[in-house]
């Protein structure tokens, strides 16, 4: 029973003026089933069964049983029969001003839930798509204090607070706060946004497929009122994670089911109008990816080759190179507090050095004879032979390790090129220098070691090292050389 000009429904209502339009109407203008109505006394609730084939009264005028008054047919209030709920509550929650706001929301995402029909038939179709943004934004508000806010406030606003107050008392507090505020307007602009892409794609479909009950305002009214399954993430903690999923597919079958009870289409159009849009999105987020892919892979099969080194290193990698002098600094390294506790720490360094630098790998590119040994000035140790050139600064007893600085031909790509490394306790200095200014620099290393003497190295010998060429005998112990 609708009012014949805005479809509204005039159950359980008194004959009259239509609520929503304004237009009259009085129960012998519609046609009933026999018996499933009742026609209910205006003064006294009485209720009598139309058994005329328009289910309608026989007479149409007579004496209330109940009351005693006499009443017309067209003074009756039509209700359905009891147990028929469908009927009885055939207006929408949400339009019902005797409920509070929070009770109509939870009763209208209800009827989104399991009687999305029903929903749809109880909505005045005049009534704009006005209450169905404020239905929405009623849904979004509820899952954002319930459901999202607290995860939110726990793992965002919480730290930002803290890191704030830590970092010297700044607004943390606000900070937070305008994360929060800027998370819910965002949620519900999107949100809104999205139902009214999917609305106004929906409607135009269902214009080109066939006609149409109503506008697009009505269109967006039910897609809004169809996203009422959404209110499964307002389940605190535990919604956002597993109720997300399935409200979103829940609120597209009840998005759908709505628009065929409220725009009297069938569910096939229907489904096609609401899917479109989802099913064209996610299908361009598919191709974007297949295209993406495919691009930078194109991309990598037709970069050029690397340019070669502009030095190649006939035997030896760059990384070779490296791992040599690393290597000679860990043996040297592993040496030094042996030296510290030794009485006679050159002939220990010729022995062990040595020894342990046969197995280097990679090795140095020339073998060792280690017989060119001097002690110089300040006590220093001074040993070289093939690429490799070493002096240590042995520290006293009970004291600290020693020092060492070492010097590499450690490229033989390069022979003029040599890495220098300073050993300092834990510390360590590496760099290259030219041939020429490695004498210089070996003097300047020692010094910065605390070596405080004017010679403490023998120009001779760094000059016959550097040649290649070995002294057949041990310089003086006491001397330069």
């Amino acid at each position: 029973m609708r009012c014949r000009q805005c479809e509204y429904p005039l159950w359980n209502l008194p004959p009259g003026s239509c609520p929503e339009c304004g237009g009259g109407f009085r129960p012998g203008d519609f046609v009933f089933k026999i018996g499933e109505v009742r026609f209910c006394c205006p003064h006294c609730d009485q209720a009598y069964y139309g058994d005329t084939a328009d289910g309608l009264l026989d007479p149409a005028d007579f004496d209330c049983v109940e009351c005693g008054t006499r009443i017309t047919q067209d003074e009756c209030v039509i209700r359905p029969l009891v147990g028929k709920d469908g009927i009885e509550n055939a207006v929408a929650p949400w339009f019902d001003a005797s409920r509070g706001i929070f009770k109509r929301t939870l009763l209208t995402a209800g009827w989104a839930m399991v009687r999305p029909g029903d929903l749809a038939r109880g909505i005045p179709p005049k009534s704009g798509p006005l209450p169905g943004f404020q239905f929405l934004a009623m849904i979004n508000l509820l899952l954002l204090c319930f459901g999202v806010l607290p995860i939110f406030v726990v793992v965002v606003a919480v730290p930002i607070w803290q890191g704030a107050l830590n970092a010297g008392g700044g607004p943390g507090l606000a900070l937070a706060a305008f994360y929060i505020g800027m998370m819910g307007v965002t949620t519900v602009t999107s949100t809104l946004l999205t139902v009214v892409a999917i609305a106004a794609a929906g409607h135009l479909v269902l214009r080109l497929t066939g006609p149409v009950q109503d506008g697009i305002g009505r269109t967006m009214s039910l897609a809004c009122f169809g996203c009422g399954p959404a209110i499964l993430v307002a389940i605190p903690c535990l919604g956002p994670y597993c109720g997300s999923q399935v409200s979103g597919i829940w609120s597209l079958v009840a998005i759908i089911l709505l628009l065929s009870a409220g725009q009297r289409v069938s569910g096939l159009r229907a489904s096609f109008a609401v899917l479109l849009m989802p099913v064209l999105l996610l299908f361009a987020i598919i191709v974007l990816t297949i295209v993406s892919g495919m691009s930078a892979t194109t991309a990598r099969m037709t970069m050029p080759p690397p340019r070669p080194a502009a030095t190649a290193i006939p035997t030896e990698s760059i990384g070779s190179v490296d791992a040599r002098e690393r290597n000679v600094e860990r043996i040297v390294r592993e040496l030094l507090p042996e030296l510290s506790a030794s009485s006679d720490p050159a002939a220990l360094l010729r022995i062990e050095l040595a020894e342990r630098l046969r197995d280097l790998d990679p090795p140095l590119q020339d073998p060792f004879d280690f017989q060119i040994i001097s002690v110089s000035q300040g006590g220093c140790i001074n040993l070289n032979g093939g690429d490799l050139w070493l002096t240590v600064v042995p520290a006293p007893s009970g004291e600290a390790s020693s020092k060492a600085v070492i010097g590499i031909r450690s490229d033989p790509a390069d022979p003029d090129r040599i890495a220098v490394i300073v050993i300092d306790g834990k510390d360590r200095i590496r760099l290259h220098v030219e041939a020429t200014d490695f004498l210089e620099t070996l003097v300047s290393k020692l010094a910065f070691l605390g070596l405080g003497v004017e010679s403490p190295v023998d120009p001779m010998l760094v000059d016959r090292w550097l040649a290649g060429a070995s002294a057949t005998e041990r310089p003086d112990s006491t001397g330069g050389s």
